[in-house]
Parts: C-alpha cells; structure tokens; sequence
C-alpha cells in the first residue's frame, strides 16, 4: 500500500499465493473458462454457464454454420448502479470462426490474441444460457 494524501490508500502491487498461481489473473479482472468445446446449435443444443460477475466472451473454433446469432440470456448488471435484471438478454452477431493467435511472453504470462471472438455488450452473473436458431457449432469456448 501507498500512502497518498487526505488519508486514502491506493494499492499499486498484490500477489498470488502458491495455491493459484496457475489461473490467469490480473489486477482489475481476469479470464475464468467456463465451457470448453462445447457443441451449440439450433437443434437445441443450449450452452448453460455459470458466470461470475462480467461480460463473456465467445470463442467458435468450429462450426459448419459460422454466419448467425448467439442469444445470451440471463441476469444482467448495470456497472453504474448495480441494478440487476433478470432474464436480459444480448444479442452477438456471428460473422467467421475465430482465430486464436494467444502466447505466451518471456514471464509466462498469457498474452490473448482472437480474431473473430464475439463479447457481451452488457455484464451477466449467476446462470447464463447461450441459444442460436441459425447456427451449428461445434466447438465453442466461453
């Protein structure tokens, strides 16, 4: 801690003990996979996860439909006020599958690199449910 004046406290450095030093966390946010090739179409097969408090983002590795809509639907949270909504929904447009150009650098830290992954405009937490009527994917990340 810092000490900076009018008596308020900035924390400019933190650590991660031994037990988690494996998950990819940052300062102010982090990556937490929470499904992993998983099939999603309009059959329907639905994609349920778990979030925390965040946006999601969608990763489609592969697809023999990769033009549509994802629907997202689930428990929104408005970063200003708090408030939450049940049963928002956010609407992602699919237009290729995605291209992983993720590394690695010299320290071991996780650099992520996507080209074509498609992100939330708005903030779920709680149980979140993914839907599409237009495509079929067959491998997709969150």
């Amino acid at each position: 801690m810092t000490y900076v004046p009018r008596g308020k406290q900035v924390c400019l450095s933190s650590f991660t003990d031994i037990k988690t030093r494996n998950l990819q966390l940052e300062q102010h946010g982090n990556f937490n996979k929470l499904a992993d090739a998983q099939a999603l179409d309009a059959v329907p097969t639905d994609l349920v996860v778990a979030a925390g408090i965040g946006k999601l983002v969608v990763v489609i590795n592969a697809a023999t439909d990769s033009a549509g809509s994802i629907t997202v639907t689930g428990t929104s949270v408005n970063r200003e006020t708090g408030i939450e909504t049940g049963g928002d929904t956010d609407t992602l447009t699919v237009s290729g599958l995605t291209t992983d150009s993720s590394t690695t650098d010299a320290n071991g830290v996780i650099v992520h690199g996507f080209a074509n992954a498609y992100i939330t405009a708005k903030w779920f937490t709680g149980t979140v449910t993914l839907s599409t009527t237009d495509l079929t994917c067959t491998d997709v990340d969150v």
